[in-house]
């Protein structure tokens, strides 16, 4: 399958790139970038997200434990401390049941959650297009990236897998919230890739000038052209702000955009805000989009967005086919969302069997992260992901019309492997690493906590 630049498709990408290498306005070939813009949000959402942060169920026992022990040894110093661990502990708790209840508050009802299996979306005649969705690409740090054979078998002969690598790619250490990947992470990118398939990965996001414009571009020309021949025409680029959408074939388009930057000045990539997705929309063609939106660590979905999916595949005359976002680095619900397909006088559109046509459309919200190299800190959060593949193809009861057919969504986790001569993690299918719930963490450290009260309420 073809992908080009162009809706006529007479541009391939990569001669697009080859003779469009160069930065030009409003994008400066610069590596200026500004050292204090850690946080892509304003003032109030990065408050916000430093409490969900906070959020460790098990670090709140750990402080609870600490007061007990030091309980035991009364001293000026270990009062001290004791009154200290106390406040955190209980603002630890006050920010824990303060998240619990904003996902109950955003929570999307069951009967419209798509749960991992195979399903049938909608009756479509035959395929034209099979397309993966993967998250976040995070970078591996000390880690050997590899994958199990059951994720290799998952995206067996589509066209196109379709990923975001967070960050770019350059040979520099990063610092601090800086992400940055090795060449040598598309080798195994690469072994996924069967037959004829393609990455088209998405450079769009808020880490993608953490290094200035410059080395942005320099990553898309490594991206396109790897140093390595076994890597060679293996990889795409979209995300640059010339090429916010690209064309499958003559039948598909697929756009991205981020809501988000880290920098100041982020003219080089797309965006998703204002009326970007609108004028990315192109007519004539099965639309899908892949946004960098919603907010990091929030398992669940607020209102704002679950409206803005809805709207996206519903309203207007400009309706997308498929979302699957990406940047919360947790995953999210898959939601399912149904379109009335309707004539332009209003009336509703019939099908063969006469009947109204109504198609089933899906919006997953973050697909959390497809790779992760973190083993402190939020291990049991970061290292999961969700997987999809989508057929495609023209309606059963209405061929003008296209509609993802049969879905295949899985959830993936990231394992340490075991006594490796070379520190490795594998990319699995599965829910992952399993334990101790923060309910328990946090009844267990209330009951200490109630302890430590009676103790000194009755001497």
């Amino acid at each position: 399958m073809k992908i080009t630049h162009d809706k006529e498709g007479t541009n391939d990408l990569d001669t697009y790139y080859r003779n469009n290498s160069d930065l030009v306005p409003p994008c400066e070939p610069s590596d200026k970038i500004d050292w204090l813009c850690i946080s892509p949000y304003d003032a109030k959402e990065t408050l916000y997200y430093i409490f969900r942060m906070l959020v460790l169920p098990g670090g709140i026992a750990a402080i609870i434990i600490f007061v007990v022990l030091f309980e035991l040894y009364v001293n000026l110093i270990t009062q001290l401390i004791s009154f200290g661990l106390m406040y955190v502990g209980n603002l630890l708790i006050i920010i824990f049941y303060w998240e619990k209840r904003r996902a109950n508050r955003f929570a999307i009802p069951e009967s419209k959650v798509l749960k991992p299996g195979i399903f049938t979306l909608n009756p479509i005649i035959k395929p034209s297009l099979s397309i993966g969705f993967v998250g976040d690409m995070m970078m591996m740090r000390k880690y050997k990236l590899t994958f199990d054979s059951l994720i290799k078998k998952f995206f067996r002969d589509v066209d196109f897998i379709v990923g975001n690598l967070e960050g770019i790619v350059i040979d520099k250490k990063p610092h601090l919230t800086q992400q940055a990947h090795p060449e040598e992470i598309l080798t195994p990118l690469a072994s996924l890739l069967q037959n004829k398939s393609k990455w088209l990965m998405c450079v769009s996001n808020n880490h993608s000038i953490d290094f200035g414009n410059s080395k942005f571009n320099d990553s898309i020309k490594i991206i396109q052209e790897p140093n390595d021949p076994q890597n060679q025409k293996k990889f795409n680029n979209f995300g640059r702000f010339d090429v916010p959408k690209v064309f499958f074939d003559s039948d598909y388009c697929i756009s991205t955009g981020t809501k988000w930057s880290n920098q100041k000045n982020w003219k080089c990539i797309s965006r998703f805000i204002d009326s970007e997705p609108e004028r990315n929309y192109s007519k004539s063609k099965f639309n899908i989009l892949y946004p960098h939106w919603g907010y990091e660590n929030e398992r669940y979905v607020r209102t704002s967005i679950q409206d803005k999916g809805r709207e996206l595949l519903t309203a207007g005359d400009k309706k997308w086919g498929l979302i699957f976002g990406h940047h919360p680095h947790v995953r999210q619900p898959v939601m399912v969302v149904k379109d009335k397909l309707m004539k332009p006088d209003g009336r509703p559109l019939k099908g063969l069997d006469g009947n109204n046509l109504v198609i089933k459309k899906l919006v997953a919200f973050s697909g959390g992260n497809f790779t992760s190299g973190v083993n402190f800190l939020r291990k049991k959060k970061h290292i999961h992901g969700i997987i999809m593949r989508c057929e495609i193809g023209r309606l059963t009861n209405y061929p003008k019309e296209f509609a993802v057919g049969v879905v295949n969504l899985q959830n993936t986790f990231n394992e340490k492997v075991p006594n490796s001569q070379q520190k490795t993690k594998i990319v699995k299918i599965g829910d992952g690493i399993s334990g101790r719930s923060r309910f328990y963490y946090v009844i267990l450290g209330i009951l200490l906590l109630v302890t430590v009260i009676f103790l000194e309420l009755f001497g």
